[in-house]
Order: structure tokens, then sequence, then C-alpha cells
């Protein structure tokens, strides 16, 4: 918004029709203050987490809405740089705090077969939101030098909804057995489901958060050798899909629509509605083609998808876009439709799988940390992609696109050789998964302990005494062993130190 360039930025504003095409808006101050915003977001889901599980997950909803106020009031009413940058990352926070809260509020309280529709529906949440808020940036540029301020302030309707939703909405019972509140969680699932099935279901949340809390550091039981796949897909899945460039080019699409002849305030209009109306309807129709196929060939076809779409951008723009002139009419159009392809094949690959896969891949126990770590993960790299961005398409040009394209193949490639197909898989299956896998068995190859130094396979009893009953009994020569009482027939019960020699 050019109003808001010239309080806070002069000298872009300065500099900006004197530079050609690609490098009207290459400035490392404005790349700092655009990709602040997800400094705080790492910072609030990492917050998050604790926050979360200490507190519930209301109490973080309530906090990221009131973050996202706040920042959203102080930028508003900024009258320096600091003040904005400070703001910025407040609602950043806001954010990561309600991005690592909602999901799992809403997986919690919905049934496990809604789950992947509920990926999609954030989804398209977040793509309707995009549109709105492009078309009051249009709205208010047209209004004098306070416009940038009405813009900004607007963005508090959001927050303030989300604290007054969080006001209303009720605890999740996971939350509740979670801090030992069990007569509220029962009280609140025999409303939901009757007696009967309140008690099965009880039972079962009750059991899941008790293997969750038998493992004292997820994080550090999530770098282990035998949760290495696990760990690589949590980590890479988010590098690559930031990697096809999506988030910067849907946030400095004004500034692409400006490299191509449009005029500033057109620009905002034109990348609001075409852009988002594009991710809108596609994120619809992508809710059955995720249905209906399974992940690996959408990944398959959304990767030669995307590398047509942005290398043709790129051979068009460098045939037809000189640094210093506009291009003619029909190349702008070309340009239009190409990016609606590539976007087109995110919204039902990258987009909602994302998300998806590095927790279903994890053991149940480790859920909640994979989904902390990947979305931490997301919030380093879309940092890294919006900080990067300008200076890219100033250095590159038109290579811009063919850059992202790479990328792209490096991502469908890794995806075609180290990821395994998880549409149709049970947590239960995850173990056979990565056993069966080429690449990722040696590795789960490797953790497999030896079964006197570690009897259950899980690092509790390494070195100490363990209470083994059994039919057929043979000790090994170097176990101590001392009989603590015979019982009737075969069975005998020993006392073990397990010591290898």
């Amino acid at each position: 918004m050019e109003q808001f360039l010239n309080k806070f930025f002069p000298e872009v504003v300065d500099h900006h029709y004197e530079r050609n095409n690609y490098c009207m808006y290459d400035d490392s101050g404005l790349a700092d203050f655009t990709s602040c915003l997800y400094i705080g977001g790492f910072l609030g889901t990492i917050s998050g987490a604790v926050l979360s599980r200490r507190c519930g997950r209301r109490a973080s909803i309530l906090l990221g809405g009131a973050s996202y106020l706040v920042g959203a009031v102080m930028t508003a009413a900024a009258m320096h740089l600091p003040t904005v940058v400070v703001a910025r990352i407040l609602m950043g926070f806001g954010i990561g705090l309600l991005n690592q809260a909602v999901p799992v509020y809403l997986s919690e309280m919905s049934d496990e077969k809604h789950h992947l529709a509920k990926e999609i529906c954030l989804e398209l949440a977040l793509s309707v939101g995009v549109l709105i808020s492009n078309l009051v940036m249009y709205g208010s540029g047209k209004l004098p030098e306070w416009g940038w301020r009405l813009s900004l302030g607007l963005s508090a309707i959001p927050g303030a909804s989300i604290l007054f939703i969080g006001l209303l909405i009720p605890e999740t019972p996971r939350s509740l057995i979670q801090r030992g509140h069990d007569e509220k969680a029962k009280a609140q699932l025999t409303e939901r489901y009757g007696e009967a099935e309140a008690v099965v279901i009880y039972d079962e949340t009750l059991e899941s958060i008790n293997a969750e809390s038998a493992v004292k550091y997820p994080y550090i039981e999530l770098l282990k050798s035998d949760n290495r796949p696990q760990f690589v897909m949590a980590l890479l899945i988010p590098m690559f899909t930031q990697a096809t460039g999506i988030s910067s080019l849907m946030f400095f699409a004004p500034v692409i629509f400006q490299a191509i002849g449009y005029q500033p305030l057109d620009s905002e209009l034109y990348a609001g509605l075409i852009i988002g109306l594009v991710y809108i309807v596609c994120t619809l129709i992508s809710i059955a083609i995720v249905m209906k196929f399974d992940y690996k060939p959408l990944f398959y076809e959304a990767g030669i998808q995307m590398i047509l779409a942005l290398v043709a951008t790129g051979f068009m723009l460098d045939y037809k876009l000189d640094l210093h002139n506009f291009p003619e009419k029909w190349v702008t159009a070309s340009v239009i439709s190409l990016l609606s392809i590539y976007i087109a094949a995110y919204t039902w690959s990258w987009g909602p799988l994302c998300w998806m896969i590095p927790t279903s891949l994890s053991r149940p126990e480790l859920h909640s940390a994979t989904h902390n770590f990947t979305l931490s993960a997301n919030y380093i790299f879309t940092y890294a992609s919006w900080r990067s961005f300008l200076k890219i398409l100033c250095t590159f040009h038109y290579g811009t696109f063919f850059y992202y394209a790479g990328w792209i193949f490096v991502g469908t490639i890794f995806v075609m050789l180290f990821l395994p197909e998880t549409k149709h898989l049970s947590p239960d299956d995850t173990a056979s998964v990565w056993n069966s896998h080429w690449f990722w068995k040696r590795s789960v190859a490797q953790a497999k302990v030896n079964p006197f130094s570690d009897p259950f396979g899980d690092g509790s009893h390494n070195g100490s005494a363990v209470k083994i009953k059994t039919t057929s009994l043979k000790v090994p020569e170097h176990v101590v062993h001392v009989p603590r009482s015979s019982s009737t027939g075969s069975v005998i019960e020993y006392d073990f130190n397990w010591n290898l020699y």
C-alpha cells in the first residue's frame, strides 16, 4: 500500500520508478518488516505447545485472539516504525498460538473420520481470509492518507471475534482429562454421546493420554533413530511446501502484477480478486479430489502442473517483459492464467497434505510433538521465503519462476523416493510402513534394541529390575535372577537384573 510505504518506508517510494520492473520493492528493511510476522508465529507456536498442555486449548485460543487484537490496534495507531514492527510480531505471536491450538481443538472435538475435511476447511477459511484482506486493502487505498490505518485497524475484527468465540466455547474433553478434571470431561462426553458411548470414549482417551505421558521427552524421542523417518518428514515437508513459492507469490502478488503492467491500486484489486477467487474455487474442488485419490499421485500430478506453469511464466516474461517497459495485455492475461493453474495444483497437494502427512506417520503418543514441530518448521521456512523473495525477484528477474520450479521438482522427487503412501494408514501400521520401505528400513533396523538390554523396547527398564511371568522361561547364564515365589503349574515369578557382559 503506497500510503503505508510513504509513512514508514519513504526511501522505497523515492526510488520506486528509478528501478526496473523486478526491483521496485527490493529493500532489506521492507523485507525484514514483512517477514517478522513469522518470527512472532514461531514464538507463538513454541509457547502455545506449553500453554495448551498446562492450561488447555481454550486458554491458547483466548490468548492468541487477544495478542492479535492488541497487535492490530497498535499497528493502526503506530507513529513510528519500531512500534509497527513490535505490533506485527505481536500479531504473529497470536497467529502462532491459534495455529497451534485451533487444529488441535477441532480434532479433539470432531470425529476422526472428518479429519481430512477439517484440514481442507482450514485451507478454505485461509483462502477466504486472503480474499477479504486484499479487497479491504483495495478499498482503503482509495481513501486519503489515513486509509492504511483503517485497513490495518480492521484486522482487529478477526482478533476480537476469536476472543469472543473463545469465551463461549467449552474446553475439550481430552484437555480436561489431561489436566485432572475427569468429572467435567465425563459430563461433557455424556451430554454429547450418551452414557454408554461416553464411557468407551473416556477410556480410550485416558489410555491415549497415559501412552503420551509415558514419553517424558517427546521432542527428544522424535530425534531418536527409530523415529528418524518421522522427524525428516516433519522437517522437510514444510520446507518443500514453502519452497514451492506459494506463500511468497500469493503475498507479493500485487508486486508481480505491478511488474507486468498494472498500476499500484489496480494490482491490489486484481491480485485480491483473481488469486483469491482461484484459491477458493480450487480449494472447494480439492475436497472431492483429495477424498477420492491417494496422496502420492496428487503430489506427482501437482508437481508436473506447477512446474509447467512456472516454467511457461518464466519463458513468457523473458520473451515479452522488458526491464523498463510493460508487456502487451495478452501477455499479462497469460501470466495471470498460468499463475492460477499453479495455485490450483497447490490446493490439492502441498496445501492440505503438508499438515496431515507428518502427523499421520508418527506414533500416536508423538502426534502432538510432531504437529508442533511441523508447525514451527513451517514458520521458519516461511520467514526465510518471505525474507528472500524480493531479493530473489530483483536478482533472478524472470528466472525467479524457474527457481521455484526447480524446488518443486526436487520436492516431487523426494516424495516419490522417500514418502510412503499414507492415505489408508492407521496408527498401528506406521511401524510396518517404515520396516518395508526401501530406504527407511535401514534406519529402523539400526534402532532395534537387544531384548536383554531393554526387554520392552522403550528404554524404560534398561539395567533395572523387571518382573516377568512366563510359562517357559529360559534364563541366560549372565542374567542374575532370584526366585521370589512359586505358583501353581509351571509359572514362576522372577526378579531380574538385566546386565550384559
